[in-house]
């Protein structure tokens, strides 16, 4: 079994030293999620990860980061998984791990390009505070 986290999506403080102590830990994969970070917040926090982890990354915005850190995990959301599914035959990724996230169980039986996916659902849980409950982790699919 792996051990996988997906990143808070706001900003928080000392953030690559605490990805860092969550690999030194033992943590296998973690999954870079950020949908406000520019690709320049992405590219500084990547290079603040030591350098050893990078391949245990994945990216889940600006793909073309992964060539620069040696990343070859990508993770596709749901309206970009299926613009990758039209386009993966002109695309190189024989050596990329490739995930997705999926909101519906019968998603499910249109994975085949993927290695795994997870399986997630988001609550409004204070609609006047503007908040938003993710139930995101539960792995739903994995090739053999």
């Amino acid at each position: 079994m792996n051990v996988i986290v997906i990143a808070n999506p706001c900003m928080v403080d000392n953030e690559s030293n605490i990805i860092n102590q969550l690999f030194e830990s033992g943590l296998d994969i973690f999954h870079l999620r950020k949908d406000s970070y520019t690709r320049a917040h992405y590219n500084q926090l990547i290079s603040e990860i030591d350098e050893a982890y990078h391949s245990r990354i994945a990216l889940h915005d600006y793909h073309e980061l992964a060539g620069d850190f040696g990343i070859n995990r990508l993770h596709y959301k749901e309206a970009h998984r299926k613009q990758l599914q039209e386009a993966k035959t002109m695309l190189n990724f024989n050596d990329t791990v490739l995930s997705t996230s999926i909101h519906q169980l019968e998603d499910i039986n249109n994975l085949q390009e993927f290695d795994y996916a997870f399986l997630g659902r988001c609550l409004t849980a204070y609609p006047n505070q503007g908040m938003l409950v993710c139930l995101i982790g539960t792995l739903v699919y994995h090739s053999v």
